[in-house]
């Protein structure tokens, strides 16, 4: 059980904002909150060239209040405070701590697990933030899709609770600066 729900979190969180290869805008800014399960945050998503590069700054907490003891045991390890960046280039990827200042680099790769998946089915539409969204069922979690963007994903236990994450403010005027995708120099590889 604890197994599965890791796999489940993991699962959910994993899938980008930028749900397909291309979106439909060509660049935007997208604040978020979320509940993984172990951290509460919020995230700031910035992309261009339609979401073929992008930035992801996190602030978060780790609460582990709801857990159920063992799982408690096995994150305990984990920092109370998260402040991580994540920019994606279009043959890189750099994951940033941003408060010990180290980080990862990784050759980009794409996963295909885009709305042609066979996990994933249409299930309707919904409007939120004011825009009309398809809503998708991802087997285990709904994911709202606009433009080719996920504003919206829930993951629903029985016992009630949810992990969750969801825009909270839009910004498709968002203007680009020039060093916005620029890797912070004084990061430790």
């Amino acid at each position: 059980m604890i197994r599965y729900l890791i796999f489940l979190i993991v699962f959910v969180s994993s899938i980008d904002a930028v749900g397909q290869p291309k979106c439909e805008l060509k660049s935007c800014k997208i604040e978020y909150e979320f509940f993984d399960g172990i951290n509460t945050g919020f995230k700031t998503l910035i992309f261009t060239d339609s979401g073929l590069i992008d930035k992801l700054v996190i602030f978060a907490k780790t609460d582990t209040a709801m857990l159920p003891a063992e799982v408690k045991l096995m994150v305990k390890q984990l920092p109370e405070k998260v402040n991580q960046l994540k920019i994606q280039t279009r043959d890189s990827v750099f994951l940033i701590d941003l408060i010990s200042m180290t980080g990862e680099k990784q050759k980009r790769h794409f996963m295909g697990f885009g709305l042609s998946s066979p996990f994933i089915t249409k299930i309707g539409t919904d409007t939120f933030l004011q825009r009309s969204c398809e809503v998708y069922d991802a087997k285990v979690s709904k994911i709202w899709y606009w433009k080719g963007v996920v504003l919206k994903k829930e993951l629903a236990f029985k016992d009630g609770k949810t992990i969750y994450e969801r825009a909270i403010s839009i910004d498709e005027n968002y203007i680009i600066k020039e060093d916005e995708f620029t890797v912070p120099v004084h990061v430790n590889f």
